[in-house]
């Protein structure tokens, strides 16, 4: 959980801002009409193996305030 203060070490670079758009742009692209070449194929797989143990990490924090009785 963040602290709610800024952390410039911690936010994510032009660079990789770019390529986590590009990321969800991809998970949309039902046509797969966007561009995936290798670089892009590698990218989205780092991206998504980072946005899925967020998604862990925070499905574990809700249900361990869940089992304390929302402390």
């Amino acid at each position: 959980m963040g602290t709610g203060k800024p952390n410039p070490g911690a936010e994510l670079k032009a660079r990789n801002w770019q390529a986590y758009d590009y990321y969800l742009q991809c998970e949309v692209d039902q046509t797969h009409l966007l561009p995936r070449d290798g670089t892009v194929l590698q990218n989205n797989a780092l991206i998504r193996m980072v946005v899925s143990s967020v998604d862990q990490q925070q499905q574990n924090s809700l249900m361990a305030m869940m089992m304390m009785g929302g402390r």
